[in-house]
C-alpha cells in the first residue's frame, strides 16, 4: 500500500478509536519502507492504543456462510419445507429422497 493511502487508513483508524488524527504527526511516524500492519503496530505503540486492521469478509466467504446456514436450516426443517411444497402442489421428491418407512405425509399434515 502506498504511503499516502497508509496515512489515510491509519488516520481513519485513529478517528474510530477516539484519537484526533490532527494531534498525531503521521507523516513523521509512518515509515515508507514498512507494510501497513507494521506501521499500524508502530503507531499503536506511539499512541498507546491497540489499533487493529479491519477485515471484511470476501464475497466467497459470505456465499459460503449463506450456504452453510441453508444447510443447517434444511437439516432442522426439511420436513416442514417438504410439506410446504406439497401444500402448494409442488414436488421436491427428487431433492428429498425416499421418505422413512412408515411415514405418511397425510398424518404429518393433519397433526401439524
Amino acid at each position: 500500500m502506498n504511503y499516502g493511502l497508509q496515512i489515510h487508513t491509519i488516520s481513519k483508524m485513529l478517528e474510530r478509536n477516539g484519537i484526533s488524527a490532527d494531534l498525531v504527526d503521521l507523516h513523521s511516524l509512518v515509515d515508507r519502507t514498512l507494510t501497513l500492519p507494521e506501521n499500524i503496530a508502530l503507531i499503536s505503540e506511539a499512541v498507546h492504543t491497540d489499533l487493529t486492521v479491519e477485515r471484511y469478509p470476501s464475497e466467497k466467504e459470505i456465499l459460503q456462510e449463506q450456504a452453510d446456514l441453508w444447510t443447517v436450516y434444511m437439516r432442522e426443517n426439511h420436513l416442514t419445507h417438504y410439506v410446504a411444497y406439497k401444500l402448494e402442489g409442488k414436488t421436491i421428491s427428487d431433492q428429498m429422497g425416499v421418505p422413512s418407512p412408515g411415514f405418511l405425509l397425510r398424518d404429518y399434515i393433519n397433526n401439524s
